[in-house]
């Protein structure tokens, strides 16, 4: 469905729901000339395989990875947050013979197969400085639409602020307040991370791992938070079959869910961070910086169902890097808007806003305020925020 661009800024304000925003973006700002990658024809087969297919890879990487703890950070990931679960959905091999094309455009990943995998490749992606693609929301969100003048922003290019009533108040509402107990766990990690990121920073190898291991597990638990524990339901499957085309085929693992709060455009929400197959949606600056990224293997067929095999891939390799950096994104909004409601209250003492590279931002700010993609990490439903800390420290 094609929405103007000023019906779909109404709707940002409107429909600021569980796990989705859209972002009024123009979908005809892709970049051009470049090889380009059509995943509607990038399933080589709807066909079973057949019994005697080979037995998955070993897990080594079957190139030098760019991080060569990827294994490690991966069956970390896997082996905690699944254990706390009682399932097996992060770190189970999955089958990749459908040969979805954005499950084969990152080298490091060749011969690893698990949703661990995919997550723990994106958060070294994501500690990398990136000028983050969100130019078309500038008008809205208070900062330049021109990138040149955006600072590089990653999970790691920014300390945490500190959680308190009064902050949340601030960058959440009074209706979504959490607990006491709560606030202590998520003022815990954010403690946590600026001591690793100051580590990180010194090249301190214990600092990167544990780095990378608490970003691991938030995104572990975050995953099974919106949808690994009810992603293989009768009503996941059906939704599927209802919306996809006849050649595709829900992959195990991978959530369809109908979101009846959500306009027309984004009811739909699929994989393990939950995105919409809408081209101009939400989905759209992470097609920017993959892209980007990825200049030979693009995104940039804008059919439903094109984007249902991006989103809804065997490996889930676009929607974990979309997932992590949705958080960068609302990182670069925070410690780029020129508007005082749009950060963190330590931004702004003495009258005027710190220089962006100066500033604190937060996981905790509501959608319309910092263009936040999950709700868990806006308290959406009075606990969900306490959910997912408390896997984070279990």
């Amino acid at each position: 469905m094609k929405t103007t661009k000023y019906t779909l800024q109404i709707i940002l304000v409107l429909f600021l729901s569980f796990s989705c925003v859209e972002d009024p973006c123009n979908p005809d700002a892709t970049t051009s000339g470049a090889a380009t990658l059509d995943t509607d024809n990038a399933q080589c087969s709807t066909d079973t395989p057949p019994d005697d297919v080979d037995a998955p890879p070993s897990r080594v990487p079957s190139s030098d990875p760019a991080d060569p703890d990827l294994v490690e950070l991966s069956s970390y990931i896997s082996d905690t947050v699944d254990g706390i679960f009682n399932r097996s959905e992060l770190g189970k091999s999955r089958d990749l013979t459908d040969n979805f094309a954005v499950d084969s455009c990152q080298p490091e990943l060749d011969g690893l197969n698990q949703f661990s995998d995919s997550i723990a490749h994106s958060i070294g992606e994501m500690s990398k400085g990136k000028k983050v693609q969100l130019q078309s929301l500038g008008s809205i969100f208070g900062y330049s639409t021109n990138p040149s003048t955006y600072k590089d922003v990653s999970l790691i290019s920014h300390r945490l602020c500190d959680v308190t009533a009064s902050s949340l108040q601030h960058t959440m509402g009074s209706r979504r307040q959490p607990d006491a107990a709560t606030r202590a766990l998520a003022q815990r990690f954010a403690d946590d991370h600026n001591k690793y990121r100051d580590q990180f920073l010194d090249n301190n190898p214990e600092g990167i791992k544990n780095f990378q291991k608490l970003w691991g597990k938030f995104f572990g638990c975050l995953a099974y938070t919106e949808s690994l524990t009810t992603a293989d339901t009768s009503t996941s499957e059906r939704v599927a079959d209802d919306y996809a085309s006849s050649s595709y085929r829900k992959p195990a693992g991978v959530k369809f869910y109908i979101d009846p709060r959500q306009p027309q455009a984004s009811k739909l929400n699929i994989g393990l961070f939950q995105f919409s197959p809408d081209f101009g949606g939400n989905i759209n600056p992470c097609i920017k910086q993959w892209n980007n990224d990825y200049p030979s293997c693009q995104i940039t067929s804008r059919t439903t169902d094109n984007m249902i095999n991006a989103v809804g891939s065997s490996g889930q390799r676009f929607n974990a890097y979309c997932g992590v950096h949705k958080l960068v994104q609302t990182f670069f909004v925070q410690s780029h808007s020129n508007q005082t409601k749009r950060t963190h209250p330590d931004n702004f003492k003495g009258g005027s806003l710190k220089p962006a590279e100066l500033r604190c931002v937060t996981p905790h700010i509501h959608a319309s305020l910092g263009y936040n993609h999950f709700g868990p990490l806006q308290n959406t439903t009075g606990s969900n925020l306490n959910t997912i800390m408390s896997c984070i420290y279990k």
